[in-house]
Order: structure tokens, then C-alpha cells, then sequence
């Protein structure tokens, strides 16, 4: 388990940063460098064009995402 997934456990409500609906474990998320989480479907159009955070801009590259 990485840090980003021990994060998800111990918090109770997480929210996707686009679609503000609560990130769940289990589900496809990703979390980006920066530290921002998304659900996959919410930020992997955005990343493929902009190769950084939508909410921050700080992640810079497709290589710096993490899927939980």
C-alpha cells in the first residue's frame, strides 16, 4: 500500500478536486504528484492534453500520476 492509498483509508470523505463528488476506495482514482486526487475519468482527458494539474498546474508530466 503507497502513502496516497493509506491517505484515502484514513480520511472519510475525499473529494475529486473537478467534480467535488467523494473519492471512494476501490474506486479508479488517480492521484497526481502534487498531492491533487481525481476520479480517472474526471482528470485523464485534461492530463493527455496538458500533462499537468488542473487544479494547481504543478504536475508536469503523465509520469508523475499515481492510479489507487
Amino acid at each position: 500500500m503507497n502513502l496516497a492509498q493509506e491517505n484515502l483509508n484514513e480520511i472519510n470523505s475525499i473529494e475529486c478536486s473537478i467534480c467535488l463528488e467523494e473519492l471512494n476506495n476501490g474506486d479508479n482514482n488517480r492521484v497526481l504528484q502534487c498531492g491533487h486526487m481525481f476520479h480517472s475519468a474526471c482528470v485523464d482527458p485534461w492530463i493527455k492534453q496538458n500533462f499537468n494539474c488542473p487544479y494547481c498546474r504543478q504536475c508536469e508530466t503523465y509520469i508523475d500520476c499515481y492510479w489507487l
